[in-house]
């Protein structure tokens, strides 16, 4: 697992343009999925994501751990230091982890299986 510490991180950039902005999210085909919820009906409806992002206090939930198990060699896993999460992400807080979700076909498809 990759730990970032800077809040001038091209990822947490990313994430944080991800969670304000809707203009970035059209702009980029990108949203993010925030919530173990969410996390886990994608994992069932779509199956693993290249990249899960984690709070530090979220990867020592077991629902979370349990999430992170489940996603697969592929999935690139990155925990968020408290101080870029405070900084950066506050939407993040409480959440613990999240993910991208590349373009609109990728959420239909999730919708049609039945799962959201």
């Amino acid at each position: 697992m990759k730990r970032i510490s800077s809040a001038d991180n091209p990822t947490v950039k990313l994430l944080h343009a991800l969670a304000t902005s809707s203009r970035e999210r059209r702009k980029l085909g990108q949203t993010l999925l925030d919530g173990a919820h969410l996390v886990d009906t994608w994992l069932i409806g779509v199956g693993p994501p290249p990249l899960l992002v984690v709070s530090e206090s979220g990867s020592r939930r077991a629902e979370i751990a349990a999430l992170l198990g489940r996603a697969g060699e592929g999935t690139e896993i990155i925990e968020l230091s408290v101080d870029v999460v405070e900084r950066r992400l506050r939407v993040f807080r409480g959440r613990g982890v999240a993910q991208i979700a590349h373009g609109v076909a990728e959420l239909l498809a999730v919708a049609l299986r039945g799962v959201l």
